[in-house]
């Protein structure tokens, strides 16, 4: 169920990020937020488009290969399955944020998310053991989750029309924002 759940992962890898990263990274050091902005726009729905493709696939294809292994175990936890290809799709969706943030060397924020997103994973499979194996992914999901949600506000730039709270969210002005300490100021906003 692993292996098939992490194709998502191979295909973003090897036909999305590799070809969006350098453009994201130079769009950052050019200054040239719009072109950032489409690169963004446009990793978005490749990634949508490819994870939802191949979950579509996978989704398609699990009874044809239950049936054509025959083992009643992998038919009886077939729930680990639909647990790990929802946890590898949120990590494919939290890729989009981190290669936002990775092209603006927010380094230690992306740092703090994993570790973040590895402790609330942790806790929550701890926390539902008593669902039996189903836990490690759903804790997974739960972990994944937390470190999209952390992720996603860093990956934008904040616009004078949001006002004061807004740029206080973002770290632009000085602030005891959780979020503001991690995340540097926008030097590449307009």
């Amino acid at each position: 169920f692993a292996g098939m759940s992490a194709s998502i992962k191979a295909f973003l890898d090897s036909g999305v990020f590799a070809f969006a990263y350098p453009e994201l990274v130079e769009s950052v050091a050019a200054g040239d937020e719009s072109a950032f902005r489409r690169g963004m726009r446009s990793l978005r729905w490749q990634t949508v488009l490819v994870a939802g493709a191949v979950t579509a696939v996978a989704a398609g294809l699990i009874g044809p290969l239950l049936e054509w292994i025959g083992h009643d175990a992998y038919r009886r936890h077939l729930s680990l399955f639909w647990w790990t290809l929802a946890a590898m799709n949120l990590q494919a969706i939290s890729m989009i944020a981190y290669y936002g943030n990775y092209a603006h060397r927010r380094d230690y924020a992306l740092l703090v998310s994993t570790v973040l997103g590895l402790v609330v994973f942790l806790a929550a499979a701890i926390a539902l053991r008593g669902r039996g194996p189903d836990a490690v992914p759903i804790g997974l999901c739960i972990g994944q989750g937390v470190t999209l949600g952390r992720l996603v506000p860093m990956g934008r730039c904040p616009r004078k029309r949001q006002g004061l709270r807004q740029k206080q969210r973002y770290g632009d002005l000085d602030s005891n924002h959780l979020w503001a300490r991690w995340a540097p100021a926008h030097r590449h906003c307009p």
